[in-house]
């Protein structure tokens, strides 16, 4: 249970961060008036992926031995936060759509796992990653594909 409360620290932390334009600074208040929906709805979908993303994480962590290279909260879910802050800002208020954050969370968890590895080793922690997307997501988000397709699928991984 912590590590879900970290990590949708980090991803709230990472919203804080969002901005239209990486010349405007970041405006928390002006993200919610966007989102039009409050606060407390904005969070919720936002930390929706905190079960998915500890699931990719630790299937990234169990193909690289236990060894983390960086800090995930920092350079994953800080960064999706960010990302999701700036999606709504962008999309006139609307929250990235499930496959979307889902091929997000993906790509940047094993892209997180194999800093410095070499190719051989990364194909694999990669495929890990996506082995755990496959299992994961139609139960956290069944609204995200029928039961007969698979996220590989909708992702063409």
């Amino acid at each position: 249970m912590r590590d879900h409360l970290i990590t949708a620290a980090f991803f709230i932390e990472g919203l804080h961060d969002a901005r239209p334009d990486k010349n405007v600074k970041p405006d928390y208040e002006g993200l919610i008036e966007k989102w039009n929906k409050g606060c407390i709805e904005l969070v919720d979908a936002l930390v929706n992926y905190v079960p998915f993303a500890l699931e990719l994480c630790e299937a990234g962590a169990a193909a690289c031995d236990g060894t983390y290279p960086g800090v995930f909260d920092y350079e994953v879910s800080s960064c999706f936060g960010k990302w999701f802050g700036e999606h709504v800002l962008e999309h006139g208020g609307n929250e990235p759509p499930q496959i979307e954050a889902c091929a997000w969370l993906v790509k940047e968890v094993g892209d997180f796992f194999t800093q410095g590895l070499p190719e051989e080793q990364a194909g694999i922690v990669k495929s890990e990653v996506n082995l755990a997307s496959l299992r994961q997501c139609q139960q956290i988000f069944p609204t995200l594909m029928p039961p007969s397709k698979t996220i590989a699928d909708s992702l063409a991984i």
